[in-house]
């Protein structure tokens, strides 16, 4: 799989129109972790703890004594406590310098034991980490620490989005640490994983869908990947999409671990695309699917009933998404011929196209006007390690680029 990845792309690839909007993006993230360590705040605990105790010869820290420093890592508060006693003791411009220095590290010392604590991201948490830092910045002006302090804080703005609002936001390099990363661009890994690649997965042969001709049929994951992944000239499209695959072979799951946005809770609103919709199934755990597929491969125009962080681990995916007040542009199906609701799901035929003016080409554009007049949709092209938010009900697309191997998370 790797020897068909494409050249790095990034947004600007694919946002020319100036009437365009991209996806609200985040800072890139580079975390090297544990990969044993599961939890994306622990892992932001552990880059800051590798360089909490690195004070160099003229740092003045050291002249508080081996005993407050040695209490840093376990009792910080403690630490926090003795040393703001200090700073007391003296009139401000006459303090030891050691003792702010003291108070600052003892502050990332305990914001550091709190991401290490965190089992949810609730605002209870982040309110007090928030406190922590800025009693720090305000007491000694965090002359060492303040670059450490303003990157905590940048990733605390992607919680409180999340939480706050409803728009999609794209978080680069936000499972950079995902041992997936690595392991799942290698064929040879994936079959041994799954005994030599015997285990069943479904497949989707056939554009999408929405197409006739489309059919579902099950094969072994070396029969997928011999047929559809690793051949230069597939018969037809074959998309092993939105299926349950790390459930299926745990040992795939250890390569992963769940965004801690995923227990988030985002407006409680209902969106235009899901007002006089049956109530969606209350998830008491988010809902894994995996997405494996060549280039090519598609998921239709539409629009899910749950909050969803779509992550790329391989490969290069392009997306465009609408806002649930375009719903009347977006000429939903209705009942299929077997009875089933196709509400969710554009009858809008569309394909990426690096090459056109507008990204995308439409089949039968007369037939669909008011969708191609639509001017208030974003889009991007997701690269391996991004992650990508979709409230509930926002119309979406997605189109393989290369070879790609995605992992989507829903929760209510």
């Amino acid at each position: 799989m790797e020897d068909r990845t494409a050249p790095a792309m990034g947004l600007h690839d694919c946002v020319r129109a100036p009437k365009r909007r991209r996806l609200t993006e985040t800072t890139p993230q580079h975390p090297v972790p544990d990969p044993k360590i599961r939890c994306t705040w622990a892992v932001l605990a552990n880059e800051l703890v590798a360089v909490l105790d690195d004070w160099d010869l003229e740092d003045s820290i050291r002249s508080c004594g081996d005993a407050p420093l040695a209490l840093l890592s376990t009792r910080p508060q403690q630490v926090m406590a003795l040393a703001k006693e200090r700073v007391n003791t003296w009139e401000y411009r006459k303090v030891p310098r050691c003792w702010l220095r003291l108070f600052e590290d003892a502050s990332l010392a305990y914001v550091i034991s709190l991401l290490r604590s965190v089992r949810d991201a609730g605002s209870r948490w982040v309110d007090e980490v928030v406190k922590v830092i800025d009693n720090a910045i305000i007491m000694t002006g965090a002359s060492r620490r303040s670059a450490l302090f303003a990157k905590i804080l940048l990733r605390l703005e992607d919680v409180v989005h999340i939480d706050k609002y409803t728009t999609p936001l794209l978080m680069h390099g936000a499972i950079a640490h995902w041992p997936a990363m690595q392991s799942w661009t290698r064929p040879k890994y994936l079959l041994e994983r799954s005994l030599g690649g015997r285990r069943l997965v479904p497949v989707e042969i056939g554009e999408s869908y929405t197409h006739s001709g489309w059919r579902q049929q099950l094969m072994t994951l070396r029969e997928y990947m011999g047929e559809f992944i690793m051949s230069e000239s597939p018969h037809s499209v074959g998309y092993m999409g939105q299926h349950d695959l790390l459930n299926q072979i745990p040992a795939l799951k250890d390569d992963i671990s769940v965004p801690d946005y995923c227990f988030t809770s985002p407006p409680n609103r209902t969106p235009e695309t899901l007002q006089g919709q049956p109530t969606a199934v209350e998830l008491d755990e988010p809902s894994l699917n995996a997405w494996l597929g060549p280039k090519g491969t598609r998921s239709p125009l539409h629009h899910d009933p749950y909050h969803n962080i779509f992550c790329q681990a391989v490969g290069y995916k392009y997306v465009r998404l609408y806002p649930p007040v375009d719903s009347r542009s977006m000429y939903p199906h209705g009942i299929d011929d077997k009875g089933v609701s196709m509400a969710n799901t554009s009858a809008v035929d569309m394909k990426f196209s690096s090459g056109g003016e507008d990204n995308i080409s439409v089949a039968d554009p007369e037939d669909v006007i008011l969708f191609c007049a639509r001017k208030d949709f974003q889009e991007a092209i997701l690269a391996p390690g991004d992650s990508l938010y979709i409230p509930a009900g926002w119309w979406h697309y997605f189109e393989s680029i290369t070879t790609s191997f995605s992992v989507s998370f829903w929760w209510n």
